[in-house]
């Protein structure tokens, strides 16, 4: 199932929410990048679990539909559900693609990829990887960093960072 279809209903609503004077929980804003960079993921490495993702767009969507209901009403709340539904149906059995979108700073004709550090990888072991394969880096703002350069040395350096965060199997 394309889940992203689903994650852009949920990002205008949140998107909506704000327009409207309405403050939305960090907590969901921090979902649906979370799910959007294992969107990321899933693209390179076809094998990375995608139940993720599907949790953090669950928890998004109760966040923003509860803050919804409360602040706008019942019959709001009806309409954002039946557009998380078509969402739904229009991605089942559809493969998702990556989204291409403009970064300052990054070279035209390559590609790019964001990812904030965790105490599970270090800034360190993605600087080192992303040297290793010759790509770029630079720090930005919320632990983030911007990785660049050619698009098969990204999902290489994907696939690395995957296989390093990845839980190991207990034999």
């Amino acid at each position: 199932m394309n889940y992203e279809y689903v994650w852009k209903v949920l990002e205008a609503l949140a998107i909506e929410m704000r327009e409207r004077g309405q403050n939305v929980p960090q907590e969901a804003i921090e979902d649906l990048k979370s799910a959007k960079t294992l969107f990321t993921v899933q693209h390179v490495d076809p094998n990375a679990p995608i139940v993720d993702a599907q949790l953090y767009l669950d928890k998004a969507e109760v966040t923003l539909l509860s803050l919804a209901e409360s602040c706008i009403g019942k019959k709001y709340v009806d309409d954002w559900l039946r557009r998380i539904e078509d969402a739904r149906v229009k991605g089942l059995g559809e493969k998702s693609k990556p989204a291409k979108s403009f970064v300052a700073g990054v070279p035209k004709g390559q590609d790019w990829v964001r990812i904030r550090t965790t105490d599970i990888i270090s800034s360190r072991d993605m600087y080192a990887a992303a040297a290793r394969l010759g790509l770029e880096c630079k720090s930005q703002e919320h632990d983030s960093i911007l990785v660049y350069g050619k698009s098969e040395d990204i999902k290489r350096f994907i696939k690395e960072i995957a296989e390093k965060t990845r839980p190991k199997k207990q034999g």
